[in-house]
């Protein structure tokens, strides 16, 4: 569900446009969990789900990791390990979901841009 609606979204823009393509990634994934709380939830602090298995089953870490391996071959960027990067990346779009529903808002605080809050250049 959330992995459509990230592709989707992403399938809008130019496929070379990286640095609005990984935004749009994270913005969309927060979007999503905003509007779904309660899968949400189930997904990450249900008893019957171990956390750190989470990332594993999602296919959103995959696409991630793709996403990264792919700028990384067309000089957008430089990213050593993009699995890490995609896992990191993966884990803050759950911290950034959980600090806006704990804020009691029901959007993050400001755009998240991830092209800005990490240095994602060519060597």
């Amino acid at each position: 569900m959330i992995l459509n609606r990230v592709k989707s979204r992403i399938s809008l823009c130019e496929s070379d446009d990286f640095f609005t393509r990984i935004d749009l990634l994270v913005e969309t994934a927060v979007e999503s969990y905003l509007d779904t709380p309660e899968l949400r939830d189930v997904i990450f602090f249900s008893g019957d789900t171990p956390l750190r298995s989470v990332a594993v089953n999602d296919g959103l870490v995959g696409y991630i990791s793709d996403l990264l391996s792919q700028g990384t071959l067309e000089g957008a960027w430089c990213v050593d390990d993009p699995h890490a990067l995609s896992t990191l990346i993966y884990y803050s779009i759950h911290a950034i979901a959980d600090d806006a529903l704990m804020s009691g808002a029901r959007r993050p605080r400001s755009a998240v841009r991830v092209s800005k809050l990490v240095a994602i250049t060519p060597d």
